[in-house]
């Protein structure tokens, strides 16, 4: 019989192995679901940051070749901040407005009915746009936010120069 009573340990685990060994299971899937919803947030932080980045490049750019083609171009901040200039192949003239209240920049050129076409939108609601003009030098500064892995307000900028060539 003692032979037998060998076997029939020998057979399965005991509770206290099988709870053990699920508590060490579970500590091992809390720190992968940790680590998975940490990778999840610098992932969508990252890609939140490109977006705002390719929104601004991208919206740089257009006005920067806008106002470096441009005869003249003046700025107004009476009402708004923006520019309105008058190119050499194209007798209207545009505008760069930034519009507050919906933190965007809008297009406006009167060839295409005048109104507003967004270039740029969720920029900073009190400093989306800021211009200068430095002895005929305009520099723009566009400022947009996001938020980084830990939820935390961030600002990203893209700054141009351009000479009009009155």
């Amino acid at each position: 019989m003692s032979g037998d009573y060998m076997h029939r340990e020998e057979l399965g685990f005991t509770l206290i192995e099988m709870l053990v060994s699920m508590t060490i299971a579970l500590v091992l899937l809390a720190g992968l679901y940790s680590n998975f919803i940490m990778q999840s947030k610098v992932q969508n932080a990252q890609s939140q940051v490109v977006s705002v980045a390719e929104d601004l490049r991208a919206a740089s750019h257009v006005m920067e070749e806008e106002l470096r083609g441009a005869l003249t171009a003046s700025i107004d901040t009476s009402v708004a901040d923006e520019i309105t200039y008058n190119t050499l192949n194209d007798p209207y003239s545009g505008v760069f407005r930034y519009v507050p209240a919906s933190n965007r920049v809008c297009w406006i050129r009167p060839e295409v009915g005048g109104s507003c076409n967004e270039l740029v939108r969720d920029l900073d609601g009190t400093n989306g746009m800021i211009i200068a003009n430095a002895s005929g030098v305009i520099t723009v500064t566009l400022v947009s936010q996001y938020k980084d892995q830990n939820n935390n307000d961030k600002n990203w900028q893209v700054s141009f120069a351009v000479w009009p060539r009155n």
